[in-house]
């Protein structure tokens, strides 16, 4: 699940006078161009609760799709079948994405009363491990992506245009799956930058709590 964009929030006249002024995707950018320690640029790990750094998601999201209704987690072959065939669905087939079906924001809601705040919960922790102010980060969600046995992501970046656009979170809700690596991938070229790979609880405990990842908008991934 693509919880979308990581915004730099505007604070009050009041809140600005407190304090350093808002950091921006261009600030930040330049900061991990000079930066030596590697993993500052993406964060990841499973969101039960049980790592003191990274706050707990329901495991049972509530979630509830425009069309198809309430869709319990792990998916079941029916509900994977409604998914790639319902008119709230599109189809990813290009130069970054194969073989994935995405649903837009405004067909989704989660029916769990504690989700959105345990996912603003989840936002500030990536936000002190990005180093940047709590206060300053915000995450809206984008859209739903759905990938089956196959599909995959050829390595892309992030291209919106915008200075308070500085990341993008994917939150896996529980999925049984097998195989498969998300590689993360910042520096100027394959000498000098860093890769981060993660396996997001494949195989195992995937299927018992969400897991997120979380990298900045200037990564190939």
């Amino acid at each position: 699940m693509d919880l979308g964009i990581l915004d730099a929030r505007q604070l009050s006249e009041a809140e600005e006078d407190e304090g350093p002024e808002n950091s921006t995707r261009n600030d930040i950018t330049a900061a991990l161009a000079s930066a030596t320690l590697a993993g500052s640029f993406c964060s990841s790990h499973k969101a039960d609760g049980t790592s003191n750094l990274t706050p707990a998601l329901p495991s049972q999201a509530g979630l509830c799709i425009t069309s198809i209704g309430d869709v319990p987690l792990p998916l079941v072959p029916q509900h994977e079948k409604r998914i790639k065939s319902s008119k709230v669905s599109q189809l990813l087939n290009d130069e970054c994405w194969q073989n994935t079906w995405s649903i837009d924001a405004s067909k989704l809601t989660s029916k769990n009363p504690s989700w959105e705040v345990s996912v603003g919960n989840l936002a500030k922790s990536v936000a002190y491990k990005f180093v940047i102010r709590p206060n300053d980060l915000r995450a809206d969600m984008n859209m739903l992506l759905y990938m089956e046995a196959g599909s995959r992501v050829d390595w892309c970046i992030d291209d919106e245009d915008s200075d308070e656009f500085v990341g993008v979170m994917y939150i896996q809700l529980p999925s049984a799956f097998t195989g498969g690596e998300a590689n993360i991938f910042f520096g100027q070229n394959e000498d000098e930058g860093v890769t981060e790979t993660f396996d997001l609880g494949a195989g195992g405990e995937a299927q018992f709590a969400c897991h997120y990842l979380a990298h900045f908008a200037d990564c190939e991934y």
